[in-house]
C-alpha cells in the first residue's frame, strides 16, 4: 500500500529543534520594524531582510542566507501556512500605517487649500 504525500512529510507532529528555531527567527524578523518585507504574489514567496540576513519562505521551505551560510529548513504545511499568514498580517498593518499617513497629509493639504480660499492677497 502506498503512503500519501502527507503521511510521508508529516508523519511526526512534533517539530525538531532546528524547525523551531527557524520559525522563531522568521517570526522575530517579520515583527522587527526595521526588517524589509516583500511578497512575490505570482510565486507566493515571502522575503524578509534584516541586518544582511535574508529569509525566504516558499511553500514549506524556509531559507536563511547571509554571506557565510545558507540553511534550508522544511517545516510542516500548517506551520508554513501560519508563517505566511503572519507575514501578510504584518505587511497589512504596515500598509494601513502608511495609508493613514498618506490620508493625513492629504487632509492637511486640502484643509490648507480650503483655508486659503477667499483670502484677499
Amino acid at each position: 500500500m502506498k503512503e500519501s504525500l502527507e503521511s510521508v512529510f508529516e508523519h511526526d507532529n512534533t517539530l525538531s529543534e532546528t524547525q523551531q528555531l527557524a520559525i522563531k527567527i522568521f517570526d522575530k524578523a517579520i515583527h522587527t520594524k526595521e526588517t524589509n518585507l516583500l511578497i512575490a504574489p505570482l510565486s507566493n514567496t515571502y522575503y524578509a531582510e534584516s541586518n544582511d540576513i535574508f529569509i525566504v519562505l516558499q511553500g514549506r521551505e524556509l531559507t536563511m542566507v547571509n554571506g557565510k551560510y545558507q540553511y534550508n529548513i522544511i517545516v510542516r504545511e500548517k506551520d508554513a501556512w501560519a508563517l505566511a499568514y503572519k507575514f501578510k498580517r504584518v505587511v497589512e498593518a504596515r500598509r494601513k500605517k502608511m495609508e493613514k499617513k498618506m490620508l493625513t497629509n492629504t487632509n492637511t493639504s486640502l484643509q490648507n487649500i480650503l483655508d486659503g480660499l477667499g483670502k484677499k492677497e
